[in-house]
């Protein structure tokens, strides 16, 4: 304090406020917070390239040269947080692996389309129109339906009574007799009252035969065919066979669109007598009120 003339009261010498670098204790630290109290008064801390120029020369000269090498630039660091992480490596499989994941995935891709086949609802064989059906096997000549069965003897032709027992109706001699030389696929039908609708309930195969005379002979001696015929013969119905050649020479060309015939019919169409279900049984069939197909034969 200094005293003034004439009794004046003393006046207190006001101190000025002190700078955050007036009271560092080293020129190191009295820098640092020179650069912290500018840096404090701009918004964010950003400074103008001139400012940020001589902060940077000044930490150089205090840190030497070494120590300002280790900390990362700014740019460098804006950088690095823009970077994603790098992926984790995956683990290379084995190629035991890879044939094991390509075989599951087939085996899954295989079960859904037999189960989509599964759900596919076939054409009953006898609901389908002849026209239809022929169209569909355009490498295939049908005959012309042979009648080889019948619960009432006919009129025409040579007929014999079954043999005694269960067996019921009568059968053509020689069953029938037809011009096939080589391997046919044939169809069975019944018809309910004559010369009316053929009801398609049977498709099968034979390959070429030792005698053409013979070629009828045993064609529908087959345990379930047998069983089929005996039953729908206990009503008043007619049981037909037809056959199917192949428009080939070759006896190889025509055995193989014969087993695709017969192969294509049997995927396409649900044939009555025929155990292509999955309950594995014939499927009881009326027509006209006669039945032409047993679910029990």
């Amino acid at each position: 304090m200094t005293a003034l003339a004439g009794g004046a009261k003393s006046v207190e010498k006001v101190s000025k406020p002190k700078r955050l670098y007036e009271d560092s204790g080293s020129v190191s630290d009295g820098v640092q917070a020179y650069e912290d109290e500018v840096r404090g008064r701009h918004v964010g801390g950003a400074l103008n390239k001139d400012l940020e120029k001589l902060f940077g020369d000044l930490r150089t000269d205090r840190e030497g040269p070494e120590e300002n090498a280790r900390k990362p630039k700014a740019k460098t660091v804006k950088a690095a947080l823009k970077l994603k992480p790098p992926a984790l490596a995956s683990k290379p499989k084995s190629l035991k692996a890879v044939k094991l994941a390509k075989a599951k995935s087939g085996a899954r891709k295989s079960a859904k389309l037999a189960k989509k086949k599964k759900t596919v609802r076939k054409k009953c064989r006898e609901n389908v129109s002849d026209k239809l059906f022929r169209q569909q096997f355009p490498k295939i000549s049908w005959s012309q339906w042979y009648l080889a069965f019948s619960s009432e003897r006919p009129d025409v032709g040579n007929w014999l009574k079954r043999s005694a027992g269960t067996k019921q109706g009568f059968r053509r001699k020689g069953h029938f007799t037809c011009n096939a030389d080589g391997p046919r696929v044939f169809e069975v039908g019944v018809q309910v009252r004559p010369r009316g609708k053929i009801y398609a309930t049977f498709v099968g195969k034979r390959s070429a035969p030792k005698s053409v005379s013979s070629w009828g002979l045993g064609l529908l001696s087959a345990p379930l065919l047998a069983k089929q015929v005996n039953a729908v013969l206990s009503g008043k119905v007619r049981v037909f066979v037809r056959l199917g050649k192949a428009n080939f020479k070759g006896k190889k060309a025509q055995s193989s669109t014969v087993d695709k015939t017969q192969a294509t019919a049997v995927g396409t169409y649900d044939y009555a007598w025929m155990k292509s279900r999955p309950n594995g049984k014939p499927r009881l069939v009326k027509k006209a009120g006669t039945k032409i197909s047993y679910d029990t034969a």
